[in-house]
């Protein structure tokens, strides 16, 4: 641009033509300049971009994982062990947000089952063969929110149980065959919508044997043998010291036709205990720690006719134990750590590999590192000080794997002082044990995760210098230790996220490769964009996250690796970013969230280590950080609920034991119930909320004589002024309102209500003025209206989907169903799936696909031909923009370039122009060019400069200062009739040219756009 400048500087208008011409030329080349996303900074020079696989599961001669390649999200992927053999399965939800896949667990030798969420049905339970025609929701569990399917566990027979919540029952235990018919409930352990959590799912003796909670009894230890409701039962109520008193079963094993595991009477502490599958025959083995106090066994493990575990006696400290079952065999098996008589050496990681047991383990002399046992106290030992002296290897991630042609060996992540976190290799011996590649070269951490022994070799997620985070494949040896593929190619970017506009500016977390990822601020320029300070020294990452303008200054969680999770605050400088408190005093978190500036303090969710997850507050005083409010009473949480301010006014959510989830306000230090909208215990569970007319809208599930549906509600913040809006769906099911957004004087929201499935509505307030605006599709069928933004005070800006003709596109809404219509079909072969929808500068930005050009910036202004890509950041793939922040008058969001990998971008509206044409073009003098063919510099005149222009739009002009930036000279903003801006505050518009305001400059103009 400056070089464009500069040229024209030399340049004389012989005649109005020419200089018409010029400013044509120098108008477009502005025009782009001006309106288009700029790369803030490339703060990350290091590395490739990460595809971060994980969750890896063998499949007979597949393995399936999740993976993002920048296009699709985070999705599933299959491999066969080779590159070309590693494929995306299906892009579940489409788009770059990732289908949030979890929990990936064999069905059969040729199928997998796990929770994914394909961004319409919420997460369900879905099956792939590893095909994309093979892999299929298998039922929606929950028809109004999140089943959330965990803890998914093969028990033989093409049959998994799994975790699930219907929105009915609470999270309770089902079954799967792999089919709809064959997927259902199970266990009403906790009645009504209550959870019982089942946990710990474990097959023994053709049942399998899980933890749950109760509605009496407590946590205890329940079965099911998988087929039905009938089957599932309490084994026996372990802890009776009171009706809720919990065993909390854990930590199960079988071992000689017996179940073990670790539980609490209430008399003896968390101790080693068996079952055969009755109540008589589930006893306690041994009270290691004698009395109330728990020797907390852990990592039971079966190994040459024994059960090796940690457990601390008190009088050793947490060592090596092993049983046999019996009272009498359940002995301390090694002292490791001698070096004084409470020491522990905390073993770990226990795993049999070549018929060795192998562990981490400190003997408080070589810090934490590999050991092996024969099972005899001679044959146990270090297998190699890996971190010479007193420094600590700590290996984990202990994988074992059957190499082909080799055997066993313990594959495992393990640090050094030179090498950082690495992969490492084991065969038991000291020569045998070795690193296997230096991923991160030099001391920062290859972090080895997801290591699966897969058909004879390893695959492993590594965090690699040049590819970044890909699938690794090892046969044992070094040069035998290779990438699997780079799923997701190009450079690695600083992944900015967590965007918090502070003022003018935006504070955010990001990482340049050396620093781990912290705390970073830029006002829009690359030299005004820099790292605020390294919270986590080192490597580490302090994993900035809620950041709140707090009167200038940021409010923000993050972990310094000594003090956990705390609040923070910074005012942009090294010296002035500090905890603002250590709530949970040492290295305990207290884990601030829900940030809410009141106007005069921050409140925020946090725990304190005295009191559950409750509402504090904070004035940035050690002495102002304190708890607002103890809801639910001692070490239990209340667990606050993301909050809207009102006024000066916080509304949230909040439980009780007595109430539920119910709606409470914070109003200057005072924490207050609103109203107990269900009554009883089972809790509304206010959600969604949004503001009109200083009037509270959320949605809440009513059990009275209401009706007792998820409905919508407002509240004016006091018991009586709390009603519900309108029984939109009649019955206990509900309308299941979401996405409440505030359009002028109305709100849009989707809503079910039972005949139409799920479509945009609206309310002003009022029961007759709730009414469904349009089924777009025009079926029974969800077209599931989303990304739901306000444009102006009329219209509403959303995502989508009236059927295969148009897939998900640009819609728009005044409220009517005449006026409720596709903007733009901008995929014409598909959805163009437009999300992260961010009002600024009186249009909307988001980001959308034309099939052509990938992932993109769009723009629209509500209407077809004011609706357009705003630039092809990435020319050869999808640049992906996300993270919009509107701070000021700059729109900051990140993107991908192909080239920088995602990093921050910017678009300043402040130094774009709108509205001159030539005819607009003015001498300093204010003289129209039009009668002037050339203008001569008027030295003496009011204003320095030949040439100006003025704006169309009355009060928009380029403020002082910022000339330079934009156009290479300088600006002088006067009066169209001359009048310097200083000598009159304000401009009245004369007449003689359009607009108010206009700047002048030397030789130069400000081009028409």
């Amino acid at each position: 641009m400056k070089s464009v400048i500069n040229g024209l500087r030399a340049a004389r208008w012989s005649n109005l033509g020419a200089g018409c011409a010029v400013v044509s030329a120098l108008a477009l080349t502005l025009s782009a300049g001006a309106q288009t996303p700029v790369l803030v900074k490339n703060i990350n020079l290091t590395g490739g971009p990460a595809s971060s696989p994980s969750t890896a599961v063998r499949c007979g001669s597949k393995a399936f994982f999740t993976a993002d390649d920048g296009v699709n999200g985070a999705e599933l992927w299959v491999t066969d062990g080779t590159s070309a053999g590693t494929v995306l399965v299906k892009d579940i939800r489409p788009g770059l947000n990732g289908a949030s896949i979890s929990g990936i667990t064999n069905l059969d030798d040729s199928r997998v089952i796990f929770s994914a969420n394909n961004g319409v049905d919420g997460s369900e339970l879905w099956i792939s063969d590893g095909t994309d025609a093979g892999t299929a929701k298998i039922i929606e569990i929950n028809l109004l929110g999140n089943a959330s399917p965990g803890s998914i566990t093969n028990i033989g027979g093409g049959v998994c149980v799994f975790t699930a919540n219907d929105g009915n029952t609470g999270i309770e235990v089902w079954r799967t065959n792999g089919t709809s018919a064959g997927t259902y409930r199970i266990s009403d352990i906790a009645l009504g919508s209550t959870s019982s959590s089942p946990f710990g799912f474990t097959v023994y003796n053709g049942k399998v044997y899980f933890r749950a909670t109760g509605t009496t009894g407590g946590t205890e230890l329940y079965s099911t043998d998988g087929t039905n409701l009938a089957s599932t039962a309490l084994v026996k109520d372990i802890n009776t010291t009171n009706s809720t008193a919990p065993s909390s079963p854990d930590n199960f094993v079988v071992f000689n036709s017996k179940l073990y595991f670790t539980a609490t009477d209430g008399l003896t502490g968390t101790e080693l205990w068996t079952t055969d599958g009755t109540a008589v025959g589930t006893v306690q083995v041994k009270d290691i720690r004698a009395g109330a106090n728990s020797s907390s066994p852990t990592a039971l493990t079966v190994y040459n006719g024994k059960i090796y575990f940690a457990a601390d006696d008190a009088t050793n400290g947490v060592e090596l134990w092993s049983s046999d079952g019996t009272n009498a065999g359940t002995v301390l098996f090694a002292n490791i750590n001698t070096t004084s008589p409470t020491a522990s050496s905390s073993p770990t990681g226990l795993r049999v590999v070549n018929g060795l047991l192998t562990f981490s383990a400190s003997d408080g002399v070589l810090g934490t590192e590999l050991w092996k046992s024969d099972g005899t106290l001679a044959g146990t030992s270090i297998v190699k000080d890996i971190s010479l002296g007193i420094g600590s290897s700590s290996p984990v991630n202990f994988t074992v794997v059957n190499l082909t042609g080799v055997g066993e060996r313990l594959f495992f992540s393990g640090t050094t002082n030179a090498e950082g976190q690495e992969l490492w290799v084991s065969d038991g011996t000291t020569a045998g044990t070795i690193l296997l590649r230096d991923s991160r070269v030099g001391t920062s951490n290859g972090s080895p995760l997801a290591l699966m022994d897969f058909n004879g070799v390893l695959l492993c997620s590594l965090d690699d210098s040049v590819v970044g985070r890909e699938m690794f494949k090892s046969d044992g040896t070094v040069v035998g230790t290779t990438l699997l593929k780079d799923i997701r190619t190009g450079t690695a970017g600083s992944s900015p996220s967590n965007l918090g506009a502070v003022g003018s500016s935006v504070f955010f977390r990001a990482t340049d490769g050396v620093n781990g990822i912290e705390l970073w601020k830029s006002d829009g320029t690359e030299s005004g964009t820099y790292l605020v300070k390294d919270i986590n020294p080192g490597t580490g990452d302090s994993l900035v996250q809620s950041v709140v303008d707090a009167n200038g200054t940021a409010y923000f969680n993050a972990n310094d690796a000594t003090n956990g999770a705390e609040l923070w605050k910074s005012d942009g400088t090294s010296a002035g970013t500090v905890m603002v408190k250590d709530l949970n005093p040492g290295s305990l978190s207290s884990s601030p969230s829900n940030l809410v500036w009141t106007g005069s303090e921050v409140v925020f969710a946090a725990s304190d280590g005295t009191v559950g997850n409750e509402l504090f507050k904070s004035d940035g005083t050690v002495a102002g950080t304190l708890n607002a409010a103890d809801i639910q009473a001692g070490l239990s949480s209340s667990t606050p609920g993301a909050g809207i301010r009102v006024g000066n006014k916080v509304f949230f959510s909040a439980f009780t034991s007595a109430l539920g989830t119910e709606l409470y306000v914070y109003d200057a230090g005072t924490v207050s119930l609103v109203k107990d909208i269900a009554a009883g215990t089972s809790g509304s569970t206010p959600s969604n909320f949004a503001v009109l007319g200083g009037v509270l809208y959320f949605a809440a599930t009513d059990n009275s004589a209401l009706g007792g549906g998820r409905e919508l509600w407002k509240s004016d913040g006091t018991s009586a002024g709390t009603v519900r809006v309108k029984d939109i769906r009649p019955g206990t099911t509900g309308s299941g309102p979401l996405q409440l957004t505030t359009v002028g004087n109305r709100i849009f929201f989707t809503a079910n209500d039972g005949t139409n499935g799920e479509e945009l509505w609206v309310t002003d307030g009022t029961e007759a003025g709730t009414v469904m605006v349009k089924n777009l599709d025009g079926s029974s069928s969800n077209s599931s209206p989303s990304n739901l933004v306000a444009l102006n005070e009329t219209t509403l800006l959303f995502s989508g989907n009236a059927g295969i003709a148009t897939g998900s596109e640009l819609w728009s809404s005044d409220g009517t169903n005449a006026g409720t219509v596709l903007v733009k079909d901008i995929n014409p072969t598909g959805g163009s799936f437009p999300v992260n929808m961010t009002p600024a500068n009186g249009k909307v930005y988001f980001q959308a696909t034309d099939g052509t050009t990938g992932s993109e910036l769009y723009v629209t202004d509500g209407t077809t031909s004011g609706t357009s890509q705003v630039a092809n950041i990435n020319p050869v793939g999808s640049s992906t923009p996300r993270n919009f922040k509107l701070a000021g008058s700059k729109l900051f969001f990140t993107a991908d370039n192909g080239s920088e990998g995602e990093e921050l971008w910017v678009i300043n509206f402040a130094t774009s122009v709108a509205g001159c044409n030539p005819a607009d073009i003015a001498c300093d003098d204010g003289t129209p060019l039009a009668a002037a063919p050339g203008c001569t510099n008027s030295t003496s005149g009011p204003n320095e400069g030949d040439y100006n222009a003025f704006f169309a739009a009355d009060g928009f002009f380029f403020q002082a200062g910022q000339g330079l930036a934009a156009v290479g000279g300088t600006c002088d903003i006067a009066c169209d009739d001359g009048t310097p801006l200083s000598a009159a505050p304000g401009c009245v518009n004369n007449g003689v040219n359009e607009g108010d305001y206009n700047c002048f400059f030397n030789n130069l103009f400000l081009p028409c756009i």
